[in-house]
């Protein structure tokens, strides 16, 4: 490119107003309309990033970066700087794409996207993609999200392992071309992971519209009980936490709380109803109390308590039915992760409520038989899952303060409250029968109802 003089090709006075800016210097124009990212014309930036999720993969395999750096041409320091870099190459759905097939794909389906930033402070994008290759369906995920690393996606294909041994069919997570099973990338002016999952063909996420046996309990509750009972037997052994761990603040968005449990105490709650309802406080203050108690039993006994490698959320579009509602797999692993088996097993048989009326929670509070409907149906599922699972002494003593804090939690009164925080009377209603079970005697015999007085 050759120089040529201002003056002989812009006007006088844009001339006149560009040297007060620059008399004497060399200045670039670059050519008008949208600047191409580097590497984007040529192809660069591509195999640049396939070349450097190759070099990951070795170096996970046992390369050393002497090895590395032989193989690449490439000085040991840049190998570091590719092996330890937090940041992703900017890249774009085409070229991520490119990654997992070389040929263009024959359709490309934006099937969930979110953007926005949470109360606490944490940035969520995600953007999911149903992608049609000539030869093979699969689900890309493109996350910016608190329980989506590179090291929760490794432990995730190994929790779908684990449910695939215990006779389910899963969606395991594909390689991309380099072997690796998600890669960091640049998207949309996020640092996001990319992963890509297989895609199951006739079968469909449950719904309330799944079908149900006579009784009014979904065809595929018991079969998904049991499974999680095989599971929990397993008592398999997982570097990552659940999301919704007690005791383990990597499973909590505050990090200065220790889990989801302390977050809706400590923060999400009262200043819910310090805002709204202030006159109440003090009732929550004797809840808040109660269910600090609770924990510090509970503390001595959890870390005896057996383990395994759990889904995480085993519910919605995650679990798959065929036409009669038979369960037929689970997909999305993204939140799953190590747990302690009976507060998984509670979450969960918290959560099979098909037969009780959609506003239990609330009629529960005026009506002592909805109440009881629902206690049964909690001992119910657990009584399903124990068909495959042993229970020990430890639990015995844990389940009932487990029992107390996951009816805190999820899924009954933590919601239920929010939606009454513009009625100060049911608001104060709901409030004081929540008291009132935490410091009822225990409503379930555990050791009674699981063992039948063994």
């Amino acid at each position: 490119m050759k120089y040529e003089n201002a003056k002989d090709i812009l006007p006088e006075k844009l001339f006149e107003e560009v040297q007060k800016y620059a008399s004497g210097r060399l200045l670039y124009f670059p050519i008008a309309g949208a600047r191409r990212q580097w590497g984007t014309k040529s192809g660069n930036r591509l195999k640049n990033e396939k070349r450097n999720q190759e070099i990951r993969q070795l170096y996970k395999n046992g390369l050393s970066l002497e090895q590395l750096s032989a193989r690449f041409f490439l000085t040991p320091e840049s190998i570091k700087n590719i092996l330890y870099s937090k940041k992703g190459t900017k890249m774009n759905l085409d070229e991520i794409l490119k990654l997992y097939e070389d040929a263009p794909p024959l359709a490309v389906e934006n099937t969930y996207q979110m953007d926005e930033r949470k109360t606490w402070g944490e940035y969520y994008y995600v953007s999911d993609y149903l992608v049609t290759f000539p030869n093979r369906k699969f689900t890309l995920y493109i996350h910016c999200y608190p329980y989506t690393t590179p090291s929760r996606i490794e432990e995730q294909n190994k929790t779908a392992e684990a449910y695939e041994k215990a006779g389910c069919e899963v969606c395991r997570i594909i390689p991309n071309h380099a072997g690796a099973l998600s890669c960091r990338v640049s998207f949309s002016g996020h640092d996001c992971v990319a992963f890509a999952e297989e895609y199951r063909e006739n079968v469909i996420p449950v719904s309330d519209e799944s079908p149900k046996l006579p009784d009014g309990r979904y065809v595929y509750t018991d079969e998904l009980l049991t499974l999680v009972g095989k599971i929990g037997n397993s008592h398999l052994r997982g570097k990552e936490p659940n999301y919704a761990v007690l005791f383990d603040n990597s499973s909590s968005c505050f990090k200065q709380y220790e889990d989801w449990i302390a977050e809706y105490t400590e923060a999400d709650l009262p200043n819910e109803i310090r805002q709204k309802q202030p006159e109440l406080m003090g009732i929550y203050e004797k809840i808040k109390e109660n269910l600090r108690s609770v924990r510090e039993m509970l503390r001595p006994i959890y870390g005896k308590l057996p383990k395994s490698v759990f889904h995480g959320e085993e519910r919605g579009g995650s679990l798959l039915v065929n036409k009669n509602g038979h369960l037929a797999g689970l997909c999305d692993f993204t939140d799953g992760g190590s747990d302690v088996c009976i507060n998984h097993f509670l979450c969960l048989a918290m959560q099979m409520d098909e037969m009780l009326p959609e506003d239990h929670v609330w009629l529960a509070v005026h009506d002592s038989e909805i109440d009881r409907q629902r206690v049964q149906n909690v001992i119910r599922s657990l009584q399903v899952i124990g068909k495959e699972y042993a229970w020990n002494e430890d639990e015995f003593a844990a389940l009932p303060l487990v029992y107390k804090l996951m009816l805190f939690g999820r899924p009954y009164y933590y919601g239920t409250l929010f939606g009454l925080m513009n009625d100060r009377e049911k608001l104060k209603e709901m409030l004081e029968f929540i008291l009132d079970k935490l410091t009822a005697p225990d409503e379930i015999d555990f050791r009674e109802v699981l063992l039948g007085g063994k």
